[in-house]
């Protein structure tokens, strides 16, 4: 046991480690936001401690008089009043000690507003519009990885599109296990760039939601982003040699049947991944410089995409 501890080998499953990684994650953000709390809560306790100091050590006299009543019931009636107006700015101190700390992206929006992105080239946005109800996209592949065989994408309405009235849909509900459904741009190719897309997950027993693949190579190698409401959160992968890699998670409350809209920036080896304008996801990655974008599902997930945009960055 001594010479071999088998008991003290990491588990071959790597999505054991990045759960781990994850739930260590948290349970740190939770520790810091409640010592932040608590010095809060010290500081206060001392400044009761002092004041109250203050008014005791004066002695009331003459205690039996008239006057020293007086005194002593103003004295009372003011103590009573610091006690009100020390418990109301606790709760006002902790509000504010605790404002940071509510979602733990809040000191990386500050980050990424410094960033200044240049752009190159011609911004170009596929709101799917003019596209034949019923078919694919013009210059769109039906792709997948996985088990199984090609999900079902097709131009339909949705009076609820962020731009009516045409959206792209995965309607395919087939479950094959391991499966993912894409719709990929055939027509160019990206290496740094802005990538948005608004979706809506509209249902699915074992997966809800998706996201947009950039990079892309081929049907086993890419990278996505991807909002899951069944999960409630949202999460960066690359696929490589069709296994699928987490590399970055963030837990957050993603509402179904409603639009949201994903963007990524990837520049050079380093991705930044926004949902609904604030950024949650980012990692340094060098598997794929360059490649073209799509849309992607996952199992059973029936979901709603619509005005993807890209625009190229230097």
């Amino acid at each position: 046991m001594i010479l071999n501890p088998e008991w003290l080998k990491p588990k071959e499953k790597p999505y054991f480690h990045q759960i781990s990684l994850d739930c260590i994650g948290k349970l740190v953000e939770c520790m810091e936001k409640l010592k932040k709390i608590t010095n809060c809560l010290e500081k206060y306790l001392k400044c009761f401690e002092v004041l109250c100091k203050a008014l005791d050590k004066h002695k009331y006299s003459p205690k039996n008089s008239i006057k020293g009543k007086c005194i002593q019931t103003r004295r009372l009636g003011m103590k009573k009043f610091l006690i009100l107006v020390l418990v109301l700015f606790f709760f006002l101190f902790a509000v504010g000690c605790g404002a940071g700390y509510e979602s733990g992206e809040s000191e990386k929006v500050e980050y990424y507003k410094e960033e200044q992105i240049a752009y190159k080239g011609e911004a170009k946005l596929r709101d799917f519009d003019s596209d034949k109800i019923g078919k694919m996209p013009n210059g769109f592949s039906n792709q997948m990885t996985g088990k199984g065989g090609l999900g079902k994408w097709e131009v339909t309405n949705d009076d609820t599109a962020p731009s009516t009235p045409n959206i792209l849909a995965q309607t395919s509900q087939d479950y094959f296990g391991y499966h993912f459904n894409m719709a990929i741009n055939e027509k160019e190719i990206y290496d740094d760039l802005e990538l948005f897309v608004k979706f809506k997950g509209v249902k699915g027993r074992e997966d809800q939601g998706g996201g947009p693949v950039w990079r892309y190579q081929d049907a086993n190698n890419y990278y996505i982003a991807r909002a899951n409401p069944l999960e409630n959160n949202f999460r960066v992968y690359k696929v490589v040699d069709g296994n699928r890699l987490q590399m970055d998670s963030a837990r957050l409350k993603v509402s179904g049947n409603e639009w949201h809209t994903i963007k990524i920036i990837a520049r050079k080896n380093h991705i930044q991944c926004y949902y609904d304008g604030k950024p949650y996801l980012e990692v340094t990655d060098n598997t794929f410089q360059k490649g073209k974008i799509g849309l992607w599902t996952k199992a059973d997930a029936v979901t709603y995409f619509d005005d993807l945009e890209v625009k190229p960055i230097e």
